[in-house]
Parts: C-alpha cells; sequence; structure tokens
C-alpha cells in the first residue's frame, strides 16, 4: 500500500493539464501507487499513467523502478477517472479502465502492460470484416473513423490479457468473462458504430447462451453498453453496434 515499503529513489512527479500549476486536492481525496510492468515483470519508466476526468488529467512518470503514486490527488466519488497506460514505446496496448474511489482511499494497483497483436491493414474505403485480435472481428474502414489528433487509423490491433493481469472491472453487473484492448484506442466511428462479433471458441457456452458487452467512455470515465451477444453456432453475435473502440469486456 501506499508508504508501505521501500520509498523510490527518485520522487515520483505529478502533473495535471488545468491552467493553474498546482495540483488540486481536496478534503479526503484518494491516493493510488502501484508499479508499471511489462509481461515479463521489467519495469516500463518510459511511461505516462494518467487519471483523468472529462478533460483534466493528472499525469504521473513512474521511477527507474515502475513505481508511481497519486498522492491525495484523485477526487472520490461520485467522481468517476478514466485511468490508463501510455507506454511510449512502441509493441504496446494501452490499458484504459474507470476507476472510482472511496473517501479518503489508499489503492495500490500494478498494471502489467502486454505487447500487441500483429498491425492488421485498415482499407481506406469499402470496411471489411478483421479480425483485430484473437476472436474479435470488427468491420472497419479508415474514412469511417473519428480519430483523435495525431493517431494513426491505418493500422488496427489490440490484445487479448491473462485474467491474471486484467485490470479491477466496476460499475457494471456480472462476472467477466472476457477481456479485450483494442487500438486505436478511444476511437469511434463516424456513421455511429462499428459492425462486430465475437468468435464463440473465444467464450464457450451452449447455443443461446447471452453475455453483456461493454466498453470504456474515455471522455465521460464510465462504461458504454455494447448490447447483448448471443451465441449462435460458431459466433457470438451482438444486438448492438460497437459504439468505440477501447477496452472491450464481456460479462455474465
Amino acid at each position: 500500500l501506499l508508504g508501505c515499503g521501500d520509498e523510490p529513489a527518485d520522487p515520483v512527479e505529478v502533473s495535471e493539464t488545468d491552467a493553474d500549476s498546482e495540483v488540486d486536492t481536496g478534503p479526503g481525496w484518494a491516493s493510488l501507487s502501484g508499479t508499471i510492468t511489462d509481461s515479463a515483470g521489467a519495469p516500463l519508466t518510459n511511461v505516462r499513467v494518467q487519471a483523468c476526468v472529462e478533460d483534466n488529467c493528472r499525469y504521473a512518470e513512474p521511477d527507474a523502478s515502475g513505481f508511481y503514486a497519486f498522492v491525495d490527488a484523485l477526487e472520490p466519488e461520485p467522481v468517476g477517472h478514466a485511468f490508463d497506460v501510455v507506454v511510449k514505446d512502441p509493441g504496446y496496448v494501452i490499458p484504459l479502465v474507470p476507476l472510482w474511489f472511496g473517501h479518503g482511499e489508499q489503492r495500490q494497483l500494478d498494471v502489467v502492460v502486454p505487447g500487441k497483436s500483429e498491425d492488421v491493414a485498415v482499407p481506406e474505403t469499402d470496411a471489411q470484416d478483421l479480425e483485430v485480435v484473437e476472436g474479435v472481428h470488427i468491420t472497419l474502414a479508415q474514412d469511417d473513423l473519428d480519430l483523435n489528433f495525431g493517431v494513426d487509423g491505418a493500422v488496427a490491433y489490440g490484445a487479448r490479457p491473462d485474467p491474471s493481469i486484467w485490470l479491477p472491472i466496476e460499475g457494471i453487473p456480472g462476472e467477466v468473462q472476457g477481456l479485450w484492448y483494442l487500438s486505436p484506442s478511444d476511437t469511434a466511428s463516424l456513421s455511429g458504430g462499428f459492425d462486430w462479433w465475437l468468435e464463440a471458441s473465444t467464450l464457450g457456452g451452449d447455443e443461446g447462451q447471452t453475455y453483456t458487452a461493454w466498453v470504456v467512455d474515455y471522455e465521460h470515465a464510465d462504461w458504454l453498453s455494447a448490447g447483448t451477444l448471443t451465441v449462435q453456432g460458431e459466433k457470438l453475435v451482438p444486438d448492438s453496434k460497437l459504439p468505440i473502440l477501447s477496452t472491450l469486456v464481456v460479462m455474465k
């Protein structure tokens, strides 16, 4: 927990994006700390750890051991935070989840950032059904992507992390059955959503079994429903479009 064990060798700096130079704090604000490592357990240091409330983000950069900390810097419930880890080196996905904190809570969260899948070329026009990452098929074309500034929409990729390194999933009902990180992260469709489906073998289940699907809404630090999935033969067929490319979770 925060304050336990050895202190990091160098101070961990926290900054934010609002107009003044001070990091805002308040009575009962929460703290969050932990380590950022790769799948082999090596610390990742060329990283920006972010906790965002709408357009105001708090940033922490890990020290040489991968340790990061937000001390008394996170507003408690009902405010949610879009928590993500951006590795500046190539070859990684962006783990992203919404988090809520209790009054004065001190939480430890160690993050393992998985490597990304192989790049999948996205056609400029004429959308195609692409297996973006293991078991996840999304119909994509570059001219339908509502990209953030500086984001390349020419390729799509993702990761399906092992359950042992899943980030905490809060605020939606049920038990997590599957989790994927999809990129280009935080990318919406200009036509109102992406057609998609899952291979039934990713989760199993009998014919007619249903699951619910959710994706992270970064802007509002919350979950967006991606509808209900139903096992139909070799597919899990959704009844809704995928609202956005980000963290996808399937619940039962």
